[in-house]
């Protein structure tokens, strides 16, 4: 399942605390969509990892070191250049939005104290990573997408909400004025992903597992009872998330998340910064392993295409190899009994001196002069 809006919620809210005030010590660059940062804390030093992966996009903190580039790419350098050695403020996440941004207290080319933010957009393949200043301008992303006018010097403009609500600003009698409005067959599960902020299509079921409900119903199914109950599950769900969740994995359907997925089995982890930095990074190898197992494959392939075609030439070259003494010897006939060749012949018998004169048949082109074919005999045989 996708890293959703209520898990970065919890996720957001450990990093908020875990990092708060570190500072910047070195930013690297591992790959084209990810970037790590080196933060100072009291008595210990953190990497925090954000990554813009088209499969798995993610942010959470790291022990192992990743291999970088001998020379950083550009992006890296313009963040060394405006965070190093800057301060983190905050972490805050928009609304339930898959988009988090990293607040900076650094200093300006002329010495002043400035604001800076990295936003992390988590949308799949059109996620992305941004340096903005306090005034909202992106000063470079990760990549540039003219289509979206994310380029250097535009106004950052995060990605529309498509008129999804805020689930945290909703009162029950709200949200059960909702309910009514919604079609007669809409799955009540597509509802809540469709109209509510963070809400994935396993939170959305995970509502009308806590409520005692099918995960395929619809709304013409509901009895007014019903909507108390979803109404109660949603906010049981909400409650979990903003109380800090119980992260966990969840190994029989290869899911993870920081709420609880009633009636699966669960294999807690003592926090969503652990859980999603476990479970995606594992992912992430075996599809990179993945990726370079297919390259590899490629390349063995095309090498062994081009070693058949090799021994095709040497075989051909072999077998010539082992008629050239034939070849000469017919070459010889046909120039010491050239007088008895006709023209226009398909072969013709002559006597072999090496057989004690006996006759043997030699095959000609009849479309060449004897003088020709006797020219392509020893051709053949150089």
């Amino acid at each position: 399942m996708p890293l959703d809006g209520l898990t970065i919620k919890v996720l957001t809210d450990e990093l908020k605390e875990l990092l708060r005030n570190g500072r910047v010590l070195k930013i690297y660059q591992p790959d084209e969509a990810t970037v790590t940062l080196q933060m100072r804390l009291p008595g210990c030093t953190e990497t925090l990892l954000l990554s813009a992966d088209p499969v798995y996009p993610r942010f959470h903190t790291m022990e192992e070191n990743l291999l970088n580039p001998q020379t950083p790419p550009n992006f890296c350098m313009l963040l060394r250049k405006y965070l190093e050695p800057g301060r983190l403020l905050t972490i805050e996440q928009q609304g339930f939005d898959r988009i988090v941004q990293l607040r900076f207290e650094t200093i300006d080319e002329l010495g002043r104290p400035a604001e800076l933010s990295l936003v992390l957009e988590i949308m799949s393949r059109q996620s992305n990573l941004y340096l903005v200043d306090s005034q909202g301008m992106i000063l470079d992303a990760l990549r540039r997408v003219p289509g979206r006018d994310i380029l250097p010097g535009r106004k950052y403009m995060p990605p529309s909400d498509q008129g999804k609500l805020d689930p945290a600003s909703l009162s029950a009698e709200q949200f059960v004025d909702e309910i009514r409005l919604m079609p007669g067959q809409t799955p009540v599960w597509k509802w809540l992903a469709d109209s509510f902020q963070g809400f994935s299509a396993a939170a959305a079921k995970e509502v009308l597992c806590r409520a005692g409900l099918d995960t395929r119903t619809v709304r013409s199914e509901l009895a007014e009872a019903d909507w108390q109950q979803v109404q109660k599950a949603f906010s049981s769900l909400l409650q979990e998330v903003l109380g800090g969740g119980n992260p966990a994995y969840y190994p029989d359907t290869d899911d993870f998340a920081a709420y609880t997925l009633t009636g699966r089995r669960a294999q807690p982890f003592p926090s969503t910064n652990t859980l999603v930095g476990a479970v995606l990074s594992l992912k992430q190898s075996f599809k990179q392993l993945t990726e370079a197992k297919g390259v590899l494959r490629r390349k063995v392939g095309q090498h062994l295409k081009r070693l058949a075609k090799k021994e095709a030439i040497h075989n051909l070259a072999l077998q010539e190899a082992e008629h050239a003494g034939l070849l000469r010897l017919q070459g010889e006939l046909l120039t010491a009994y050239f007088h008895l060749i006709p023209a226009g012949a398909s072969e013709v018998q002559v006597p072999d001196y090496s057989q004690d004169g006996q006759l043997v048949s030699i095959p000609l082109d009849p479309r060449l002069s004897p003088s020709a074919n006797i020219q392509r005999i020893f051709k053949r045989y150089h």
